[in-house]
């Protein structure tokens, strides 16, 4: 589970400023957050297992198989976004008065370590809320498997409709759904630890010891079996890129344990086939009728599809 619930469930008799702010018990507000957003995980997980199960990919046809998929995937960006931003109010409530707040050096120190491992998912959240952003689905066909994955879209000034350039390096990469799910995960467990560090920081030690209820843990073992589970194929960009594990373990006898390692030095990851044969579906606004696709060749970059 992540380690900043035990935290919390130890300050939970506590009284700190959470009421002044209108805030809920910290204990109360975390959980109302992370059990959503590890359905939201599941959900992405079940849309992933469908088409494996169905395999769309395999028909000779025009038919969009990744909707469901898409919509799932920026659900869960955006129920993680949600969640930095409260988890964030949650430390504020135990700071000093609003007008110190800004200046505190614990929020200061906070903000600084999670902002790498947050500031993935806010990029497109942004673009999708401010930029008329979407997701658009990207995937490698490797014979009878296929390896997902997205990329976030918005027009560039020239009008074509592409990769994210400031998202996508050069607007010419995509996001590999078994590198972004692990990112995701480590982002959520990474945040908390800085969390339960800030809060520490900020008022000590609780005053009485933390009461959990066993079944804490079900969900987010879950979630992070099936993460454990992804392949390690990742799309050509990605391959050099920090990698993170995740395993969980139950010894004979012994209590489950998630560990994960970031960067992990010793995956050895591999990119689809090349050649290889990618699927990525368009949807016209009636306006706009060229587009860009990632993976381009260099020769390619200024051109686009029409």
């Amino acid at each position: 589970m992540p380690k900043v619930i035990e935290r919390l469930a130890a300050h939970h008799s506590e009284s700190f400023r959470h009421n002044e702010l209108g805030l809920r018990q910290p204990y109360g507000s975390y959980n109302i957050s992370i059990y959503p957003l590890l359905y939201s995980f599941n959900d992405v997980f079940e849309e992933i297992y469908k088409i494996n199960l169905k395999r769309p990919f395999e028909a000779d046809s025009r038919e969009v198989w990744d909707i469901d998929l898409l919509d799932k995937q920026l659900a869960l960006l955006r129920a993680l976004e949600e969640h930095f931003e409260l988890c964030r109010s949650i430390l504020e409530g135990f700071l000093p008065l609003r007008s110190h707040r800004g200046k505190n050096p614990v929020l200061t120190s906070y903000d600084a370590a999670v902002r790498h491992v947050q500031l993935r998912v806010r990029k497109v959240v942004n673009l999708v809320k401010h930029k008329q952003g979407t997701l658009a689905g990207f995937h490698f066909l490797d014979g009878p498997r296929v390896h997902l994955g997205y990329f976030a879209q918005c027009v560039a000034s020239d009008g074509y409709l592409g990769p994210a350039h400031h998202i996508h390096k050069g607007g010419n990469t995509a996001f590999s759904l078994n590198r972004d799910l692990r990112l995701n995960f480590l982002a959520v467990y990474y945040t908390s630890s800085c969390l339960a560090s800030a809060i520490k920081s900020a008022v000590g030690e609780p005053s009485g010891p933390p009461r959990i209820k066993g079944d804490v843990i079900d969900l987010p073992r879950a979630v992070a079996s099936s993460i454990a589970a992804l392949a390690t194929i990742v799309f050509p960009d990605e391959v050099g890129q920090p990698f993170p594990s995740v395993d969980v373990t139950t010894p004979q006898g012994g209590p489950t344990s998630l560990i994960i390692r970031y960067p992990d030095p010793l995956h050895s990851l591999s990119p689809p086939p090349n050649p290889a044969r990618t699927v990525s579906f368009h949807y016209t606004d009636g306006v706009t009728f060229k587009w860009r696709f990632p993976y381009r060749k260099p020769t390619d970059l200024t051109k686009g599809a029409t």
